[in-house]
């Protein structure tokens, strides 16, 4: 039923939401060929009502011509346990993004929308989208249009890859592990990594960062 009231709506009118803004201005500059609109929303009841809406929205705009819209639950991407949002939400945000990007055929076809969401989620997608090479949008609520993020020299080192490859694929299957078992960690490495505290004991446990160096080594 809220889809239909916003369906009256001029899309523009600040009331419908970041989402349908952003989209809005995107497609009708012509900063984007629209052919699929994928939501990654939050492991919570307002995340999941909000696919559900846009979803709606979106499947009844004839006039973009969508041939699929969809929206995809982040596990563990939620503001009651922070420490499993660190851990587990924005690692999970990197995943269900490559998924989606793999899925359409590569970074070539996709635009990366970072408006809204959580400050440390919008963070991770711009990471992702630089080294990946997909161009990134945003909106503030107090700009009047939509903005793309410029190119920066982001790379990673993927022959770290090749000197941690058992460590990290250990870590990327959800393992924590102590420094008595992966003894001195390589600086280099750390940055891919997140240090937790388990019943007093320092566990070190892949990142999101780490999550996306992966990503963009696939």
């Amino acid at each position: 039923a809220l889809a239909n009231e916003l369906l009256k709506l001029d899309p523009s009118l600040r009331f419908c939401g970041a989402e349908i803004n952003t989209i809005e201005e995107s497609s009708k500059k012509g900063i984007l060929s629209l052919e699929s609109l994928f939501f990654l929303v939050s492991d919570t009841e307002q995340g999941i009502g909000t696919g559900e809406l846009l979803k709606s929205y979106y499947s009844k705009r004839g006039d973009l011509r969508l041939r699929n819209v969809e929206y995809v639950i982040v596990e563990g991407l939620q503001d009651e346990r922070p420490v499993d949002f660190k851990t587990q939400g924005l690692r999970n945000l990197v995943r269900k993004a490559s998924t989606i990007i793999q899925r359409v055929g590569g970074p070539e076809f996709v635009a990366i929308n970072a408006t809204g969401g959580y400050k440390a989620q919008i963070a991770v997608a711009v990471v992702l989208g630089q080294v990946l090479s997909i161009p990134i949008l945003y909106q503030h609520e107090r700009f009047p249009q939509i903005i793309d993020f410029p190119p920066l020299p982001i790379s990673f080192d993927y022959e770290l890859l090749g000197e941690h490859a058992d460590l990290l694929a250990l870590l990327e299957r959800g393992q924590a592990l102590g420094s008595e078992e992966i003894g001195e960690v390589d600086e280099k490495l750390r940055v891919l990594l997140e240090e937790i505290e388990v019943d007093g004991s320092k566990l070190y446990a892949l990142g999101a960062v780490g999550q996306i160096f992966i990503e963009g080594f696939r």
